[in-house]
């Protein structure tokens, strides 16, 4: 059985080689058909574009300098004039490297536009050559082209204008793509010029029949004096009366056009192939690594373990299975939860109904021999007291106070048995709630006035917050027994409290609705609760205070007297930074 792996590198393998074969088809195709349009598009697109481009450079050149070919005889030229020239032609004729003014006030006036090492000589050679040219030989407001790239022009009426043509710059104009040779020629089929070998362009060059205007195919097969046989064409430039452009190319064969093609779309084939791979294998990883990853944690979620479970997802189908796994998890994990606190509260409340059975049971045997016993040390202390106003006393005073001393210790250790005797009764016998309901804003405001002066007479700032969205909520208490579990909660703070050397000792008691339930919580910033201790704040007997300051009862009680309530008693506490607990309620609808 073959894996998604295998699948995914098959079909795309595949495809790889349907594309290769498919590709060199259509290279071979577009060969045979491009060859046929090639001659035909060189003659019809390009040719002409040649001739315009030329032509328009050109005429902005013979623009530029009408204004000095048509100038009076013997005018004499500002230097912001001549700087003016050369800054325009150096920006939109850059293949001109000098020229020549005819018939200024200076005479000939040369004005060297380039610094190259030849142009100064072809600038005097030219200045020879206009000494023997007649401006009537020059047709108005076009070029006439000599060789080493002399060019003349006049504006009509106007004086000669002689220039000195930069032939790379100048064939720059015609240089389009495939390589194409270029040339200036002459109607006596004189090469003026060319973008080859200076001196190997007349060497190879064919006698040609240049009759005709406009784009004009001289011949696809042509041959040269070197031997080779090439393609000609040739355009007439309407700015130039003695020369045309002529481009060549060597001859075209289909494997010459197939070539590039070929080059080309192996590239693009040998990069589809790496793409499919590439695909082949990101395809991979998305489906089946998820999978295989699924199945991992299926495994161990086997065997409990819930660390590692939430996973991403690269498609919908993906997403939607990891979406469903991990809800599956979150489920179990949360009846795993669920299950354990319910153990919990199973274990803590047999456990707790176990102690109060235990409790009322040695309550009642001991309740009435502490009352016996304190009834006696009361009776002894009224006795001593009797004793110590009789004249003389019947015995010394200092025996007698050391006896009162003995019996108060009798009384208070006796009292604080009876009290934890009570409290354990009270644990034990809990009496059912008489509810009523309660707003919660008024509720908060009375245990305040309650509690206020407990915080009072320790030295702790008292305070109440009511969210505005709790303060109308009703919740349903029986008043007597949540105003016991708030004060032991209270009382415990200013204990915990007393701990901490800080003027800024603080207990807030706020209210606020949360979901379907109101949360009454007592916060201080006191010394804290241990974390190992948490746990066992409402386990009966356990306590953090010092022996004798309290029987390890209230919290115990305080988290039944909630039970009862239908609410729960939560806690959080941080190590010198305070605790926080908070009585939750169901709100009543």
């Amino acid at each position: 059985m073959m894996t998604i792996r295998s699948k995914l590198m098959f079909v795309f393998s595949s495809f790889a080689v349907v594309a290769v074969l498919a590709g060199s088809g259509f290279v071979l195709q577009k060969a045979i058909a491009e060859k046929s349009s090639y001659v035909n598009e060189l003659n019809s697109l390009l040719v002409p574009q040649l001739r315009s481009e030329v032509d328009q450079r050109l005429r902005s050149l013979a623009i530029l300098l009408n204004q000095y070919s048509a100038a009076p005889s013997k005018t004499k030229f500002s230097k912001s004039q001549l700087e003016t020239l050369i800054s325009s032609i150096k920006s939109s004729a850059p293949y001109v490297d000098a020229l020549v003014l005819t018939n200024t006030a200076n005479g000939n006036l040369a004005i060297q536009i380039n610094t190259s090492d030849d142009v100064g000589t072809r600038t005097e050679n030219l200045i020879k050559d206009l000494q023997f040219k007649n401006k009537l030989d020059v047709t108005a407001n076009k070029f006439q082209i000599s060789k080493d790239a002399f060019a003349l022009y006049r504006a009509p009426g106007g004086h000669l204008v002689g220039l000195v043509f930069n032939t790379k710059e100048f064939l720059a104009l015609t240089e389009y793509s495939r390589g194409k040779d270029s040339y200036i020629v002459n109607s006596n089929n004189e090469v003026l010029f060319s973008n080859v070998l200076h001196g190997s362009a007349a060497n190879f060059f064919p006698s040609l029949n240049l009759v005709g205007t406009g784009a004009t195919i001289v011949g696809t097969d042509v041959p040269w004096a070197n031997g080779k046989t090439r393609s000609a064409f040739f355009t007439r430039s309407e700015m130039i009366t003695n020369a045309s452009v002529l481009m060549v190319e060597d001859k075209v064969s289909w494997l010459t056009i197939a070539t590039p093609l070929l080059n080309s779309t192996i590239s693009v084939l040998f990069i589809l192939i790496i793409a499919a791979f590439a695909a082949a294998l990101w395809l991979a990883k998305s489906l089946a690594a998820p999978i295989e990853t699924l199945t991992e944690q299926a495994a161990k979620v086997g065997l409990g373990d819930w660390k590692a479970i939430f996973l991403k997802a690269s498609t919908v189908e993906i997403a939607k299975l990891t979406s469903a796994f991990n809800a599956m998890i979150e489920n179990l994990q949360r009846r795993e939860r669920d299950l354990t606190l319910a153990n919990q509260k199973i274990v803590r409340t047999e456990s707790l109904a176990a102690v109060g059975r235990i409790g009322a049971g040695v309550a009642h045997e001991v309740k009435n021999p502490l009352a016996s016993i304190l009834s006696y040390a009361q009776l002894l202390e009224m006795q001593i007291n009797a004793a110590q106003k009789v004249e003389p006393p019947s015995a010394g005073p200092e025996k007698i106070e050391k006896i009162k001393n003995y019996n108060s210790m009798i009384l208070d250790d006796t009292r604080r048995a009876t009290r934890i005797i009570n409290d354990l009764l009270t644990f034990a016998r809990q009496k059912e709630i008489q509810t009523e309901s309660v707003r919660v804003e008024e509720y908060v405001s009375s245990l305040k006035e309650k509690l206020s002066p407990l915080c009072q007479q320790n030295g702790i700032q008292f305070s109440t917050v009511v969210d505005v969205s709790s303060a109308d909520a009703q919740i349903s208490v029986d008043r007597e027994q949540i105003y016991q579990v708030i004060y032991n909660l209270v009382q415990n703070a200013t204990h915990a409290l007393a701990e901490i050397d800080s003027p800024n000792k603080k207990i807030e008691l706020s209210a606020k609705v949360q979901d379907s339930s109101v949360c009454l919580a007592i916060e201080d910033n006191g010394s804290g609760i241990k974390p190992e201790n948490l746990e066992k704040i409402f386990e009966p007997f356990f306590s953090t205070k010092k022996m004798g300051q309290g029987s390890g009862l209230g919290l115990a009680i305080s988290y039944g007297i909630m039970q009862m309530h239908g609410g729960q008693i939560q806690v959080k506490s941080s190590i010198n930074v305070g605790t926080t607990f908070t009585l939750v309620f169901p709100k009543e609808k």
